[in-house]
């Protein structure tokens, strides 16, 4: 059995391992928004590649190291220049996901500060999101717009959906909508969609609007005020989609029974779970996110029940992304009324 100093040096270990993470989660946020990894596909020496970035050269060098570390970077002895690992690849070829990664990194940074100075002054409670930081709610909503394509994925495998989806007259409604990310990414992807956005708090509705607005879409996305559980709209709407992290269990079981309403016979709603089970660190910290959310940090079968308890038929856990950290719990509205 260790004793006290061996189990005292592996838990310093673990704590050192865990600032490491913490600083090359930073490293990379910053290499991803000042256009670092993208600057690696011209080559070059450290200088160059900070004459690109407009970085210091010795904070340029560091962070190439850090890159190298992550393994989207690498040293050429032959030439004496950087290039991009192959795992950058798909960061160079695809500007949106360096975006969307570069929102994830910046984004949990701060949230995490954010826990800290709330447990510090004695705020922490369980009021749910709260935050109200312009750069929270959009790094937040940029982020979370990366789970379109893989909704989109599943598309098919959900009855007509995928069809629906695409007729003139189709309609979706995005519940907490936030700063209307996903909204916006489902009427960009879908041409004929309808888009209705949920959204209660006042600081994410008007980020919201400016970005509706900004993207020229006001005439097809509508944001409301109101929480799911109020919703009245009946035989509205083909798809929903209803993260459940921002929900406590009973605002989410009255919430799925107005959904049942709302979706037209035979729609699909897509819930998100953020409360995977296991004791490994990967889900307890996504129960602790989910939980100061504002939600119970429902297991995907627990969700499951809640909406066999609403009428939905056709319930589903889905198999998520590998990239993922919501797992996806489909159900439908039977096809006859």
């Amino acid at each position: 059995m260790p004793g006290r100093a061996d189990s005292g040096a592996s838990l310093e270990r673990q704590v050192g391992g865990l600032a490491d993470a913490a600083w090359a989660l930073a490293a990379l946020s910053v290499a991803l928004e000042q256009g670092l990894v993208r600057a690696l596909a011209a080559g070059g020496d450290a200088a160059a590649i900070a004459q690109r970035t407009g970085l210091p050269t010795p904070v340029v060098a560091r962070l190439l190291d850090v890159l190298g570390g992550l393994g989207l970077a690498e040293w050429d002895e032959a030439t004496q220049a950087y290039r991009p690992a192959a795992a950058a690849a798909a960061l160079i070829d695809d500007p949106g996901l360096g975006e969307r990664l570069a929102a994830e990194a910046r984004s949990a940074l701060l949230q995490a500060a954010d826990l800290g100075v709330r447990a510090r002054e004695g705020t922490l409670d369980l009021d749910g999101w709260r935050h109200e930081d312009p750069e929270i709610l959009q790094l937040q909503g940029v982020s979370s717009s990366g789970a379109v394509p893989a909704l989109a994925a599943a598309f098919p495998t959900l009855g007509d959906l995928a069809e629906r989806m695409e007729r003139p007259g189709a309609a979706a409604l995005d519940v907490g909508t936030g700063v209307a990310a996903i909204a916006i990414a489902l009427a960009r992807r879908f041409e004929h969609l309808r888009v209705v956005g949920l959204e209660p708090a006042r600081a994410p509705l008007g980020e919201a609007r400016r970005n509706v607005v900004a993207a020229g879409l006001e005439q097809r996305i509508e944001l409301r005020a109101q929480r799911v559980e109020d919703l009245a709209d009946e035989s509205a709407f083909d798809f929903v989609f209803m993260p459940t992290a921002y929900l406590s269990a009973a605002a989410l079981r009255r919430g799925l029974a107005a959904v049942a309403r709302a979706l037209r016979p035979g729609g699909w709603v897509v819930l998100g779970a953020l409360g995977a089970p296991g004791g490994e660190l990967a889900p307890a910290v996504e129960r602790l996110r989910a939980t100061l959310w504002g939600s119970e940090a429902l297991e995907p079968a627990a969700v499951a029940v809640l909406c066999e308890e609403a009428g939905l038929r056709d319930v589903r856990v889905l198999e998520p992304p590998a990239e993922a950290d919501l797992v996806p719990i489909a159900a439908r509205r039977a096809s006859e009324i």
